[in-house]
């Protein structure tokens, strides 16, 4: 891809480009098609945790790269498109990278950081905001703010809402783990880290 040609750090996919290593945050730019006009495409970029396991790679801690003129839509047309999307990866998403590339840096940002500002509501709101938010915080051995965290986060979860649901089952696990110590714990996120790596087929270390 013509655009590592200017990027250390990254391997290429065929659907965007990933920062390498890859420890526990999964750190991308995204290519994603317009469903208006074959000429348009969008770029988002995003930092994910590996260890609360999924199979789908979601782009909820992250935001879509804009363009020069401050707008989403990129050309394929444009002659200075590689300069320009380096351009933005550069001054948009490796800044945004490097305040989201550990587990506590990640919760900080969710907290503290402009660009994540709207994600301050959603840990409130949002069982799965919150749930990354503590897990993460565990993850970077802050045990006991993660589980003050999942403590306000149970008595607002839904159990009818097959979201909170599977948020509720894997806080009962994290519990069941805390009670045998850290070290259990620390074994859960990172069996839930292996999941995570082999659904999505995460062979970088």
């Amino acid at each position: 891809m013509e655009l590592l040609q200017g990027l250390s750090g990254f391997k290429c996919e065929d659907w965007g480009i990933f920062a390498v290593p890859v420890d526990s945050i999964y750190r991308s730019v995204i290519f994603q098609g317009s469903s208006f006009s074959k000429e348009v495409f969008y770029v988002a970029y995003s930092s994910m945790p590996l260890y609360l396991p999924t199979d789908v790679q979601y782009l909820a801690l992250g935001d879509r790269l804009l363009n020069s003129k401050g707008n989403e839509g990129w050309k394929l047309s444009d002659p200075s498109l590689v300069d320009e999307l380096w351009k933005g990866i550069r001054q948009q998403a490796l800044p945004f990278f490097a305040e989201s590339d550990t587990p506590i840096k990640l919760a900080e940002a969710l907290v503290n950081k402009p660009y994540f500002s709207r994600h301050r509501l959603h840990i409130q709101r949002n069982p799965l905001m919150a749930e990354r938010f503590a897990c993460s915080l565990i993850k970077g051995g802050n045990l006991d703010e993660g589980f003050e965290v999942i403590a306000t986060l149970i008595p607002a979860l839904d159990l009818a809402d097959p979201i909170d649901s599977e948020v509720a089952s894997r806080i009962d696990k994290l519990l069941m783990a805390k009670r045998s110590g850290e070290e259990a714990v620390k074994r859960l996120l990172s069996d839930w880290e292996q999941i995570t790596r082999r659904s999505l087929k995460i062979t970088e270390l």
